[in-house]
């Protein structure tokens, strides 16, 4: 048996659904992709409500700052209505499928609370409550079963948008909300729409389609407000219940507590060469250190150097210093190491190692004002195997027993230190007394390190002229090296702006000169960069410094690091002192914040698919095609409707069969492009009957007629059409196809009759 054959016959001079459709359903049956209660499924509907949530989600992620997590949303909830829309028009239910899907996003939830990057707003109530309605929002784009659901993405929308605004005042969040205004504005009309018109295709009144049209904008102005209102009067009960669902910490109280029985996300070796003025960089709030000392210092990490021109490398290997023998052993010339045997419990595994410095360095006893100083590291969320330490390590007690060291001040351990693995270290910090460095004669370098830390010419070329030039012009009359060092540190604060957005620089440009010369703004890297250029070029010995400034001093001696704390200075050789820091960006004004805006744009999706052309043509081209679509089916179907023929419904059907049906639809068309428009609730028998009663058409009657008889008897029966019928179709087809080519449409009275089905 075939598909046709097993379907109900239904009453005589029926044809389906009262679409106009030729399908296989009962009188009053509902096609594929319509609902009685809901209407039919437009993607119209699903894009404009697809533009509701993308820009809520834009104006929550522009103020959190974490251009990783807006592009997972904006995958998530484009996901999600594509997902809805197929499964809707596949008929697939989505009840099985919401368990599952509430777990699933509900597991994202916790991950971006956990384990997200910190930003600007910290762990408050607004910022956990900004992310919970975004997942809530991204969770109803996989719910969207009816019309009504994506018409309700206006609400979680606003809401957001509300939240948003209720902290912050920039321009990208009024945008946000102007693209949110008109994305719901066609929303809401465009439900109407298909609300009213499956209505219609249930009622014969077509005299109240005037109404409905007028009534349209009036109901989505009336809804739209209504969302409005829902929204903010939501806000505050939202802000109250969030302040007591997420109260300040709590986040990171969870954090802390998770994050000690699982492996640390966040990694804080230093590296092993530093790539200069590479682009914008963003911090986080994320502790990574705790350190008890008696004054706050720079924590250094690594030494840089050689300049490349668009780099800082560190030249010297690392030799390992393990040595897992508990008797007292000599490693190597400069390295002594033995367990200490004072130590109780889990500290007597500790090793320590003292560290004497090479000829790229000063003995402790040539330091002339120098002094020893003692530091507790504990790292908190994060694993590292790079030990710091304030200026030179002269002794290091550290849980591993294997160390390497590159003899230059930088030391790694071979076994990463994990979240709250302690260390101590002691550091001979040399004097930064001014009398005492200006004291420091000029002459007295070591060779080894004029060789190593004068460097200027690269392998890529000679001396920069413009950088020798500047160093002579901004050292000109000065005597000592620290008057030079202490000229050129405040020239590059007066010339240059510290901004964490400063653009890349251009690859084929020496860093340092681009810096000084044309950008004039940069950060740390770029300032460090330029002292430790601008001091070789005016005979001083200097090289690049990573580590961590002092951080907040939470409790008396003891500081909090976080990655935001992450620094780059300059060290400065002088005789019989040693390596003195000097940072260039002391003094220089800080334009990130007024930089801010341009670089949330540009690291949101929105600002990525801009900066590659075609962010605001696809944001045009999706406006103007729902305003088209809107024009359409508000006006012109309404002014001037036009019946709609769609093809022959999928179905296992004999091909002479299909071949009738075919005939008969295109039929229809003609007669509608002559204004003789078929009603969607006539059957095919009304319909020829309201035809061959116009006497201006009487000559395609016959046609019509013959027609119609073929369609219903092999669209309802059960026999198979044998050749010669089908040959009949084709020839009535056109026939009826000459009858109407001098035919003109009639007048409007008896158009709007033949709608009604009355003459």
């Amino acid at each position: 048996m075939t598909a046709f054959e097993s379907q109900p016959s239904p009453p005589e001079g029926n044809e389906g659904s009262g679409t106009g459709r030729i399908t296989v359903a009962m009188r009053g049956d509902v096609p594929r992709g319509t609902s009685e209660s809901d209407g039919p499924v437009s993607p119209w509907l699903y894009i404009a409500g697809a533009l509701v949530t993308l820009a809520a989600l834009y104006a929550v992620n522009f103020s959190l700052e974490d251009s990783g997590f807006a592009f997972l949303t904006y995958v998530l909830a484009v996901g999600g209505y594509a997902v809805s829309f197929f499964l809707r028009v596949r008929g697939v239910s989505l009840r099985g499928l919401q368990v599952p899907l509430l777990t699933l996003l509900g597991f994202f939830f916790l991950l971006s609370l956990l384990f997200g990057r910190n930003t600007g707003s910290g762990d408050s109530p607004s910022h956990n409550l900004q992310i919970a309605l975004t997942w809530v929002a991204i969770l109803h784009a996989y719910t969207l079963t009816n019309n009504a659901a994506v018409l309700f993405a206006c609400v979680p929308g606003m809401t957001l948008i509300a939240l948003v605004s209720t902290s912050t005042t920039e321009v990208e969040a009024q945008n946000a909300f102007l693209v949110f205004f008109c994305a719901a504005t066609f929303l809401l009309i465009h439900e109407n729409y298909l609300r009213t018109q499956s209505n219609t295709l249930r009622k014969t009144d077509e005299r109240r389609r005037p109404v409905l049209f007028g009534s349209q904008f009036a109901l989505a102005a009336g809804c739209f407000v209504g969302a409005m209102v829902l929204a903010h009067a939501t806000v505050v009960p939202l802000q109250f219940f969030g302040d007591r669902l997420f109260p300040q910490g709590t986040i990171n109280a969870i954090k802390g507590v998770m994050k000690t029985s699982l492996p640390s996300a966040l990694s804080n070796d230093e590296r092993t060469n530093v790539e200069l003025a590479s682009g914008p960089i963003s911090a986080t709030e994320v502790p990574v250190l705790e350190v008890r000392c008696d004054e706050p210092l720079y924590w250094r990490g690594g030494t840089f150097d050689y300049y490349t021109g668009h780099s800082f490398k560190n030249s010297f290997p690392f030799v390992n210093l393990a040595n897992q023998s508990s008797q007292d052993r000599v490693v190597d010339r400069y390295t002594r190491q033995y367990s200490d045997p004072s130590a109780a419990g889990s500290q007597a595994a500790r090793v320590h190692y003292q560290l004497v410095p090479d000829s790229l360095d000063l003995l402790e006893r040539d330091m002339k004002g120098s002094h020893a100083v003692k530091q507790h590291f504990k790292t908190l969320q994060t694993s590292t195997s790079q030990i710091y330490g304030a200026s030179r390590i002269k002794d290091l007690y550290s849980p591993v027993l294997s160390i390497k060291s590159d003899n230059v001040g930088g030391l790694n351990a071979v076994v990463s230190l994990l979240t709250h693995a302690e260390y101590d270290v002691v550091s001979i910090v040399p004097t930064s007394s001014p009398e005492r460095l200006q004291a420091a004669p000029a002459d007295l370098i070591p060779s080894d390190i004029a060789h190593t830390y004068l460097q200027r010419a690269t392998q890529a070329g000679p001396e920069n002229p413009v950088l020798a030039q500047l160093a002579a012009e901004w050292t000109r009359g000065l005597t000592t090296n620290y008057d030079k060092v202490v000229a050129i540190r405040r020239n590059i604060a007066e010339r240059c702006s510290y901004n964490l957005n400063t653009p890349a620089a251009p690859a084929d440009r020496d860093r340092v000169e681009y810096f000084l010369t044309e950008s004039k703004q940069g950060y740390c890297d770029s300032f460090g960069a330029a002292m430790t250029m601008m001091c070789r070029y005016a005979g001083i010995p200097a090289r690049l410094v990573t580590g961590f400034i002092h951080g907040d001093e939470t409790s008396p001696h003891t500081y909090i690091v976080k990655d935001k704390d992450r620094h780059i200075w300059t060290e400065v050789f002088f005789a019989q002192v040693g390596w003195v820091a000097f940072d260039a960006t002391e003094g220089a004004n800080d334009i990130t914040a007024s930089t801010d805006t341009a670089r949330k744009g540009k690291a949101s999706f929105f600002g990525w698919l801009t900066k590659q052309g075609i962010g605001l043509k696809a944001i045009e081209l999706i406006v103007l095609s729902l305003l088209i679509y809107l024009v359409k089916t508000e006006l012109i179907d309404r002014i001037k409707p036009r019946a709609k023929q769609p093809g022959i419904r999928s179905i296992a059907r004999p091909p002479g069969n299909t071949a009738i049906l075919v005939a008969y639809s295109a039929a229809v068309k003609m007669l509608a492009r002559k204004d003789l428009i078929r009603s969607a609730y006539m059957t095919t028998v009304e319909f020829n009957a309201v035809v061959n009663a116009l006497p201006t058409v009487s000559a395609v009657g016959t046609a019509l007629a013959e027609l119609t008889d073929l369609h219903d008897r092999y669209y309802y029966g059960m026999e198979t059409a044998p050749p010669e019928d089908v040959q009949r179709a084709q020839n009535a087809l056109g026939r009826l196809k000459e009858a109407l080519r001098p035919y003109k449409a009639e007048s409007k009275r008896t158009s709007r009759s033949l709608k009604r089905g009355t003459v």
